[in-house]
């Protein structure tokens, strides 16, 4: 009789041991976008450029809220990513004041996959083109899903951009010249035990446009990799994609990642054609995104398959020593 009630027990802990590793497998889906543009350089060749905008912006939407910051804004110096008030945990404040070319950082800190669900976004335009600096900009948005008992489905949702204006006023037929350096970093990942439907999306949009004073578009770029790829002029260095998506659909695949070479900037370089004399705005848009969507799989783990197999072939040997 006792060793009956044993081997019930037994069995009844390897089976709730099985159900509860599997109620407890951890979905996760994250994704990192950031882009850091430096050395930006407008030169005009028969008139003058005077910047008459400078704005960043963020916003966040989805589950869970954003992060909180640990302190307020300083313009260039720390991320002016959230309210204080909103979301939690804790995201430290960082410094992202100008880097050296060699540093290769993209002046935010990742905090990577892990086991709180968070979301943040920041932008922040470092410095304009003056006599004593050049235009640099950073961006970065950073999401993960974290799965747990009772969490069915969730996703987070953030983005950052930042906005240059220029004025360009030419007395005389001339032509604009934009050159710039630019690190970006992408990564996404799904977790292995993260169910159908999931998803990790991060994405780059970066264009320079210039438009006359009837609001006619006279030049557009979209640095996509692809030298020769400019609307009214031409790109004679463009060293890689500043417009392109990744997704992560496949859980437990390697991560998916994006970046040239993160311990580097490479260069950009553009030129219009001839324009008349006039004035004419240039507008120069650096955004980041990132999505990721999950859902637990419903299926037990190999693991907990295992532990189920052992806790029915305890209750099998147990109701044969009954019949015997």
């Amino acid at each position: 009789m006792k060793t009956k009630f044993k081997l019930l027990t037994l069995s009844a802990s390897l089976m709730a041991a099985g159900m509860a590793v599997s109620n407890q497998a951890q979905a996760g889906a994250y994704a990192f976008s950031s882009a850091h543009i430096i050395e930006g350089f407008i030169q005009v060749v028969g008139g003058t450029a005077i910047v008459i905008n400078s704005s960043s912006q963020t916003n966040t939407a989805g589950t869970p809220l954003p992060v909180t910051r640990a302190g307020d804004l300083k313009i260039g110096a720390k991320p002016n990513a959230l309210p204080a008030t909103q979301g939690a945990p804790v995201r430290p404040d960082e410094l992202i004041g100008g880097s050296p070319a060699t540093t290769g950082a993209t002046g935010y800190t990742q905090w990577g996959p892990g086991v709180t669900s968070y979301s943040w976004a920041d932008s922040n335009t470092v410095s304009q083109q003056t006599a004593n600096s050049l235009i640099e900009i950073k961006n970065a948005a950073e999401g993960n899903i974290h799965g747990g008992p009772g969490n069915a489905a969730s996703g987070a949702e953030n983005s950052s951009s930042s906005l240059l204006s220029m004025t360009i006023s030419l007395g005389a037929p001339g032509t604009v010249q934009f050159s710039f350096k630019a690190n970006p970093y992408m990564e996404t990942f799904l977790n292995a035990a993260s169910g159908p439907g999931s998803f990790a999306l991060a994405n780059l949009d970066n264009d320079l446009t210039i438009r006359n004073s009837a609001g006619v578009v006279v030049f557009s770029w979209a640095p996509d990799g692809v030298a020769n790829n400019a609307f009214g002029g031409v790109d004679s260095v463009d060293s890689q994609s500043l417009n392109i998506s990744i997704n992560s659909l496949i859980p437990g695949a390697p991560a998916a990642k994006y970046s040239n070479d993160n311990a580097a900037f490479t260069s950009f370089s553009a030129k219009t054609n001839l324009l008349a004399a006039g004035t004419y705005t240039l507008s120069l848009v650096s955004h980041e995104s990132q999505v990721v969507n999950k859902t637990l799989r419903t299926v037990p783990e190999p693991a907990s398959l295992a532990l189920l197999g052992l806790g029915l072939t305890g209750l099998a040997f147990a109701r044969r020593r009954k019949q015997v």
